[in-house]
């Protein structure tokens, strides 16, 4: 279990550094070890963090099938539901990568609840932000300028790094939406430094692009 605990994790971790090809290995490895045994929940989360890889890559068709498999079986067990806390905002993150929207606002809406009763820091942040991309797509910026502050203010109390780089980069989407390319610039550059700070070059490198385009 141990050993197939710690290859999820190093999944996700390797996600978050944008190592998707890296973390779809690790996640496909603990779907080979985990399924039908003792530890198959493990496989189970690890094919939810698959489909967002395959969201992020543009693999569209193997994102939605799993997508559709999981939705219900990991909203609807609510003696499950906060222990599935972290992995029903992925699925809300491959829904917002497949452009439905609406359901990925019911899932971030969902994991803020299970992250709010469950002290889930890192779940609410990454909900929070989930929400202010979704108001952005909806124009209501406002709304999503309040949730990226909440999102930023958050990560910034127990200093991690890797989220709070990713808020400062959604906070710079929602700038370029208003047409304020300074802000935007300025709020990339905190999140190049942060990337840089832990060596993720494929973050680093995907920064560099947003401000060589926007430049």
């Amino acid at each position: 279990m141990l050993n197939i605990d710690s290859r999820l994790s190093l999944g996700l971790y390797a996600m978050d550094l944008w190592e998707l090809d890296q973390a779809k290995t690790a996640f496909n490895t603990v779907i080979d070890l985990g399924q039908n045994t003792p530890h198959q929940a493990w496989a189970e989360k690890a094919t939810v963090a698959l489909a967002l890889t395959y969201a992020c890559q543009n693999q569209t068709e193997q994102a939605q099938i799993i997508a559709s498999k999981y939705l219900h079986k990991f909203t609807q067990q609510s003696q499950q539901s906060g222990r599935l806390a972290y992995f029903i905002q992925l699925l809300g993150q491959t829904y917002e990568q497949l452009g439905n929207i609406e359901q990925a606002e019911a899932l971030y809406q969902q994991a803020l609840h299970f992250a709010e009763a469950g002290h889930y820091l890192q779940v609410k942040d990454k909900s929070l932000t989930g929400l202010a991309n979704i108001a952005r797509q909806r124009q209501q910026m406002a709304v999503a300028l309040n949730y990226h502050t909440q999102s930023i203010d958050l990560f910034k109390s127990i200093e991690a790094k890797c989220d709070l780089a990713n808020d400062y980069v959604e906070l710079g989407h929602s700038h370029i939406y208003i047409k304020q390319l300074h802000m935007a610039h300025h709020h990339w550059k905190q999140a190049l430094s942060l990337y840089a700070d832990i060596h993720a070059h494929k973050q680093v490198s995907r920064v560099r692009t947003l401000l060589d385009n926007a430049s």
